[in-house]
């Protein structure tokens, strides 16, 4: 992206990314930035949404479940999958609740391997209304939606690796906040490093007829 522009005037955005992406690309004024930050895409997003799917073996008083073990699927895995050899105890620990508590696998099968990360359970002197408060308070505050906006970028479906794309940029004086990503069924997601700047800027000039004398 140019790094200054005049005001209406046509600019060219050049991307580059791997063919057959989708390319989503947002312009913010620089004013919107300073009010709030944080509404737009970054690698630390994308890395802590990652870490909310915890593909890690749940534990169990330091033990995995078996998979398929309710289903009855037969898994064939040359992974260091946890065992244990105890038997399958079942225990209702909220009182009033009826929904049962999975203390140990009921078989092993394989070889005992790395017991993987830990992952921290609620007490079971918790009852279902504790627990219901609990969760209500853990509940996230629901995000505001923006509606109206003063200028709508876009997102383009783009099937080449490299292209220029030609847009008009808006009437007003300020600078231009240009950032972008890109989906790739093969290569997965990528974000821009470094945010593109687009200061818009009219020149003006000031003549004055002044008189020979006061």
């Amino acid at each position: 992206a140019p790094t200054n522009a005049k005001p209406s005037e046509e600019v060219k955005l050049r991307i580059k990314t791997d063919a057959d992406s989708f390319v989503g690309l947002l312009g913010v004024d620089q004013s919107v930035l300073l009010l709030k930050s944080g509404n737009d895409l970054s690698q630390d997003d994308i890395f802590n949404s990652l870490n909310i799917y915890q593909t890690s073996t749940p534990w169990m008083n330091g033990y995995g479940r078996y998979p398929g073990q309710t289903s009855g699927l037969v898994t064939l895995t040359n992974a260091n999958y946890p065992y244990n050899t105890g038997p399958l105890v079942m225990s209702y620990v909220f009182e009033g609740s009826r929904h049962p508590w999975i203390t140990r696998p009921r078989y092993r099968v394989g070889i005992r391997g790395d017991s993987g990360d830990r992952i921290s359970f609620l007490s079971q002197s918790l009852n279902d209304r504790n627990l219901k408060e609990i969760l209500l308070k853990q509940t996230p505050q629901r995000t505001t939606i923006r509606k109206e906006f003063p200028e709508t970028w876009f997102f383009e479906n783009v099937g080449e690796e490299e292209f220029t794309l030609a847009k008009k940029i808006p009437d007003t004086i300020t600078s231009w906040v240009v950032t972008g990503f890109s989906l790739n069924p093969t290569s997965g997601i990528a974000l821009t490093k470094n945010p593109s700047k687009i200061r818009v800027f009219q020149p003006f000039f000031v003549s004055t007829n002044l008189p020979y004398s006061v």
